[in-house]
């Protein structure tokens, strides 16, 4: 056991065994089932990955046509953020490497984009 007992986090889950130290960026893609955690509900995942000192977080979202790409964890969330529609590369320069993306190929449904 990790001996953390019965705390838990703001998820209402036990803290991990192991940091989120060895992470060096997410990548998620809004989904039905995930908007609500991705834009609402005072940005759950932005808060919860950046506490986590985590220092990337690239969100695809194929209903807004756009991503957006967070950087410099705090407590509070992320405190850079850039939205820009899909197109072209997105370059996240991580510690371990460069990941880059081809958004102008990503799937999007017209009829399901918002504002």
């Amino acid at each position: 056991m990790h001996g953390q007992g019965g705390r838990r986090d703001h998820f209402g889950e036990r803290p991990p065994a192991l940091t989120a130290q060895p992470v060096r960026g997410h990548v998620g893609v809004v989904s039905p089932s995930s908007v609500r955690n991705d834009y609402e509900a005072h940005e759950v995942k932005d808060r919860a990955y950046a506490r986590r000192g985590i220092p990337h977080y690239l969100i695809l979202d194929p209903y807004k046509a756009h991503r957006v790409t967070l950087g410099n964890p705090g407590p509070g969330g992320y405190r850079g953020r850039d939205t820009i529609p899909y197109g072209g590369e997105v370059k996240v320069e991580t510690g371990i490497g460069k990941l880059v993306i081809d958004t102008s190929g990503l799937p999007v449904d017209p009829a399901d984009v918002r504002p």
